[in-house]
């Protein structure tokens, strides 16, 4: 049988341990391609910045996906992490749901946000887009596409023209990593959501339900 062995990289020697006890079963197992980087530099893990450079150069998630497809059966290790029993890793909790932070900032205190900030000089959209979800919560995403444009002044003084992108989650496990500006970051459901939402959440809502594509507040 063709096995293709997944988890999270803070794992990787223990899928390899995997791997070689169902090969010895007769078994054809496979691991993430990477799994070996990840077990000579275990420090890799935590650096976000290398490992995002080192998937996309590499194509490592259409690579994994590539083995997951052609195997027969799919083994998920998932050991006791974060303090978790059970853990899965992130990829097991985006389908319908987005992620939230709660915002410790000067404006929209204790409101719950997406990743998001200011457009650098010269920068895309879309660029923007992936380098904060980078720099706030250690994701990257990806099929970034407008959602709409919005006049949000509900934070007077600061007045802001507002674009909202929608994108989906690629890879990488959501972390705190702007302490100063959020408290934490958790997934929701599109029912289910906490409150208070910040201004812009809550059009992007109504939006990403109706269609509707510019807010003049």
């Amino acid at each position: 049988m063709r096995i293709a062995i997944c988890g999270s990289m803070s794992f990787a020697k223990e899928m390899l341990e995997v791997q070689k006890l169902l090969q010895n079963m007769g078994h054809q197992a496979e691991v993430p391609c990477d799994t070996e980087l990840h077990v000579q530099k275990p420090e890799f893990v935590d650096d976000l910045d290398g490992n995002y450079v080192h998937c996309t150069e590499n194509d490592i998630i259409r690579r994994c996906f590539d083995v997951i497809a052609a195997a027969d059966a799919i083994l998920l290790l998932n050991y006791p992490k974060n303090g978790m029993n059970g853990y899965i890793g992130a990829s097991g909790l985006k389908d319908g749901k987005v992620l939230l932070g709660k915002r410790k900032s000067s404006h929209g205190a204790g409101e719950w946000a997406w990743p998001g900030g200011h457009l650098e000089y010269m920068e895309s959209y879309e660029g923007c887009a992936k380098r904060e979800s980078m720099e706030e919560a250690a994701i990257v995403i990806q099929n970034v596409r407008f959602l709409f444009l919005g006049n949000l002044k509900q934070y007077a003084p600061k007045h802001y023209v507002h674009v909202q992108l929608l994108a989906d989650w690629k890879s990488g496990e959501p972390r705190v990593c702007e302490p100063k500006k959020c408290e934490e970051r958790r997934w929701f459901g599109l029912e289910e959501l906490p409150s208070p939402l910040f201004g812009s959440c809550e059009a992007s809502i109504e939006a990403y339900k109706t269609g509707r594509t510019f807010f003049d507040a």
